[in-house]
């Protein structure tokens, strides 16, 4: 058993040969009823400062937007063909085949029981924190409650520079 996202599977695929076929897919147990997962999102951004933020915004638009009713945008495809999500319910629904198959559909179904992550300044330093300090729980380097509040402490710092 193991936590992974659906991207991987191709490198199942090729790794286990016919015994993909075998391979059972689950989400993880949400807890409390009611309760979310948090679910990764697509961000593109163009610089202020770029000598060709017009250029870009407009490539941006072209790759992003629907080619025509009921079609799937050209980034949503894409990321079809690498085994992503997308993040358009357009891209997902006009997939069956990639998307609703035995492996990525508990996935796609997964979708209602989550929330995008929510987008701050710092994110991914406050997401190594977090991961930082619930490995030194778990390890026993420190009590639960410990990490938690040095956790808090060290987000705080960096929440402050921005907000």
């Amino acid at each position: 058993m193991l936590v992974m996202a659906p991207w991987w599977e191709s490198a199942l695929k090729t790794s286990m040969g016919e015994s993909f076929q075998d391979v059972g897919v689950a989400p993880i147990p949400a807890g409390e009823a009611g309760s979310k997962s948090i679910l990764y999102t697509w961000f593109w951004a163009v610089n202020d400062h770029s000598q060709n933020k017009e250029a870009a915004w407009d490539f941006l638009m072209w790759l992003n937007q629907k080619r025509a009713e009921g079609n799937t945008s050209r980034m949503g495809e894409y990321l079809v063909t690498l085994g992503i999500i997308p993040s358009r319910w357009d891209d997902i629904q006009n997939n069956p085949d990639q998307l609703f198959d035995h492996y990525t559909k508990p996935f796609i179904d997964y979708l209602e029981s989550s929330v995008p992550e929510p987008v701050v300044y710092d994110g991914q330093a406050i997401k190594n924190i977090l991961w930082a300090e619930i490995e030194n729980a778990w390890h026993g380097r420190k009590p639960p409650r410990t990490a938690l509040l040095d956790a808090k402490q060290a987000i705080d710092i960096l929440l402050k520079e921005h907000y």
